[in-house]
Parts: structure tokens; C-alpha cells; sequence
């Protein structure tokens, strides 16, 4: 009989705490909002929970209820109540908990890029990041593009993400980042676009196809030449492109023995020429294409001599021109290409003037 009633002491003196300990922890939404509860004591002044993140400080919530509402940041929590009574408190153990939420994007760089056939990073900050938390481009259509990496540092608070240019197409994108239980959060648009400008250099000579240039010199091959061509493409489809250029080109030409042919004889000339054209290139595969061109503008002629009877008189002329152009592109990576073309130039100088301007060159796309 003596030992039951030290049992039953023992129980009396432990049953606030056995009772107090049956704690309850409840998430009540998504964003990370718990409420922790536990069983109410008689004559409470009041109740202080202490809560510690794992690895993280502590931090006390002072409470006359039995309860609080947090919202915590993903992790595993160690937690502990106090109750203060006059006089005496009833404290419990350290428990643990572990907590989910779902991840954030509050932010993300760069917010677009230009494709390049190379690698590019891809920097993220919001919270509740995992180090299995997955990261994906998802695009207007639907198709998701994951990351070559993803690292997630220590805070769960920054992520960064390496993608591979070549297999990410240009378009309109979400990020979605996804976490083990499968919470998400999305965020954008994050666009990928096409390089629209191009820059091309030529080296450029010229044929004389028929006109007074024709007649008037013995040459009709003139090697000094290039010209200089700035493109921009504002449609793009998965066929082709539509575009626009303007092109500065310059010639030389000079014959040192004037014909037989009735004055005026031209026999030497500066061709300057800047024209505009409207451009499609029809693609061939991944890496080749083809270019027509079709436009028109004015052509400088700077400097021409015609020789009367050996008195010989220099002239300027700013005349107009059509053309229209086709040509080959090989491109070396998604920067860089080579081209090789020819243009037809129909001058209008004293009557039309046909001229034939091959090409080959390489460019840059920006």
C-alpha cells in the first residue's frame, strides 16, 4: 500500500507536465503559416515558447493562449514551452518538428537574354529553396527546359541555375521551381530571343554587264571593292526570316587605254553606293541558308573622266539604282556566319547601266 501512494504522488506531481507536453502542430496553409498549440493549465499567467530553426537562433513568443500562429520558413524546428504559474513554472522538453513551405520567387537575372550557342547563368532569389529543389523554363506552348545544374545555397534563400543555349529555343518563358513534396511557385516572363541585328562585311567586286561602262572600257572585271551591310530581322518564323538592310558598298574602276568608241569614253570612276533592301532567308537545316534581296537606292558616281579628243574632264553624278541580290550563308556558330552572294545593279547613268557585284564575306549577329 505504502508503494501505491508513492506511485500515485509521483503521477499527481507529473501530470501537469505529462499533460502540458501533448503539443499539436498544424500547418494551415501553403505560404508557411503553422499554428502550434498545446494543452491549457490551470492558473497560467502566461505561456513562453521558445523556437530555434536548425542551425538558427532562438527565438521567444511570449503568449496567455495556448496557442500561436507563425509563419515559418522551410526547415526542421526544436521547440519548447514554459508555462509561468505565481510563484512555480511547468516547463516541457525540447521536441522537433519538421516544417514545408511552399518555394518562392521574388526575383530573377537576368530577365532575358540574347541566344548564343553557349552556356548562361540564371540567378533567382526568393526562400524555401531545397537542395533537391528542381528548377525549370516552361514555355508559352508548354515544353519545359531544365537546367544543366542547379545549386541552391546554405540560406535556401538565392538559387542559381546553369542553362545550355543550344537547347533552349527563342521564346517567351515561366520559371517554375518545385520542391520535394511537390509545392511550386512560378515567375515571369523570362524571354529568349533571337539575335535580330546583323553586321556583315564583303569584299565586293564588280562585273560590267552592259551600258556605257561596258562599251566605254576594255576591262570588264574591276577587283577593288567591298561593302559594309547592317540587317534587321522583324519576323521570324520557323521557316524563315523577313527582314530589312541597308548596305554601303564602294568600286574602283579604271581602264588605262580608252577604246575605239565614240567620246564620251569614261575611264575612271569611284562608285559609292547606299541602298535599302527587303530581305527573306529561307533556312536549310540548322546551319545554312538562303538570302533573297530585292531594293534600291542612289549610287555616287565620284570622280568619272570623259575623254574629249585627250582633253579629259572630271564629273560627279548621283543617280538612282534597283537591285536584287541572292546569296549563300554557312553559319559557323549561332554568332558568327560566312556568305557568299551576288547582286544585279541597274544603275540609271545616261541610260540603264547593268553591273553584277559578287560577294564574300562573314558577319556577326547581335
Amino acid at each position: 500500500m505504502k508503494k501505491l501512494k508513492t506511485v500515485f504522488v509521483i503521477v499527481l506531481l507529473l501530470l501537469p507536465v505529462l499533460l502540458f507536453s501533448q503539443y499539436t502542430v498544424e500547418q494551415k496553409n501553403n505560404e508557411g503559416l503553422y499554428q502550434i498549440s498545446w494543452r491549457a493549465l490551470q492558473n497560467v499567467t502566461r505561456y513562453v515558447m521558445v523556437l530555434q530553426k536548425e542551425g538558427g537562433d532562438q527565438v521567444e513568443v511570449i503568449t496567455v493562449n495556448p496557442q500561436v500562429e507563425l509563419t515559418l520558413e522551410i526547415g526542421v524546428y526544436r521547440i519548447r514551452v514554459t508555462a509561468y504559474h505565481p510563484g512555480s513554472e511547468t516547463a516541457m522538453p525540447w521536441s522537433s518538428f519538421p516544417a514545408t513551405a511552399r518555394p518562392r520567387i521574388y526575383s530573377f537575372y537576368p530577365r532575358g537574354i540574347r541566344i548564343r550557342e553557349r552556356q548562361f547563368d540564371l540567378i533567382i532569389t526568393g526562400k524555401n529553396y531545397l537542395p533537391d529543389t528542381k528548377l525549370a523554363l516552361v514555355s508559352r506552348n508548354g515544353v519545359s527546359y531544365t537546367p544543366l545544374s542547379f545549386t541552391v545555397e546554405s540560406s535556401g534563400k538565392r538559387a542559381h541555375a546553369v542553362f545550355d543555349m543550344q537547347d533552349l529555343p527563342a521564346n517567351s518563358y515561366t520559371i517554375y521551381v518545385t520542391n520535394p513534396d511537390g509545392l511550386n511557385d512560378s515567375l515571369g516572363p523570362f524571354s529568349a530571343a533571337e539575335r535580330k541585328f546583323e553586321l556583315t562585311a564583303d569584299y565586293a567586286p564588280i562585273f560590267l554587264a552592259h551600258g556605257i561602262f561596258n562599251k566605254s572600257l576594255q576591262k570588264f572585271f574591276y577587283p577593288a571593292g567591298a561593302e559594309l551591310k547592317l540587317g534587321y530581322y522583324f519576323l521570324e518564323t520557323s521557316s524563315g526570316n523577313l527582314g530589312a538592310e541597308a548596305l554601303l558598298a564602294w568600286n574602283f574602276i579604271k581602264s588605262e587605254n580608252i577604246t575605239d568608241h565614240p567620246p564620251p569614253a569614261v575611264d575612271s570612276a569611284n562608285f559609292v553606293e547606299l541602298r535599302f533592301n527587303i530581305v527573306y532567308r529561307l533556312a536549310i537545316g540548322q546551319k545554312s541558308a538562303v538570302t533573297f534581296s530585292a531594293g534600291g537606292g542612289m549610287e555616287s558616281i565620284l570622280g568619272f573622266t570623259f575623254d574629249y579628243l585627250n582633253s579629259p574632264d572630271k564629273h560627279n553624278a548621283l543617280v538612282p539604282l534597283v537591285a536584287l541580290g541572292v546569296s549563300y550563308r554557312r553559319n559557323i556558330n549561332d554568332i558568327f556566319y560566312a556568305e557568299a552572294g551576288a547582286d544585279y545593279l541597274l544603275i540609271f547613268f545616261g541610260g540603264p547601266q547593268g553591273i553584277v557585284r559578287p560577294y564574300i564575306g562573314a558577319g556577326w549577329r547581335f
